[in-house]
């Protein structure tokens, strides 16, 4: 699959129902399992610069909010793929 960068908004140890009132009115939330923790992204983009904006509009929400990079559900370094796509 390809790769995608996400801003991911929240990780917990527990489920959360993915909602918008459950993500301070944040819709297309996605859920994430990764290393028995569940970690909640939204935006989906091919491009890295299209996601440091979105995190950027999201920010005031979000302070905390990061960008990670996904490929068939599983979050990968996103230092190693921004290599990668030089």
């Amino acid at each position: 699959g390809e790769i995608l960068f996400m801003v991911q908004i929240s990780a917990s140890s527990s489920k959360t129902e993915v909602k918008a009132e459950n993500f301070k009115g944040i819709k297309n939330v996605i859920e994430i399992i990764s290393d028995d923790h569940y970690k909640y992204v939204t935006g989906s983009f091919k491009e890295y610069s299209a996601a440091v904006r979105y995190r950027k509009k999201i920010e005031s929400v979000y302070p905390d909010a990061f960008i990670i990079a996904v490929q068939d559900n599983k979050i990968l370094p996103l230092q190693k793929v921004l290599e990668q796509k030089k």
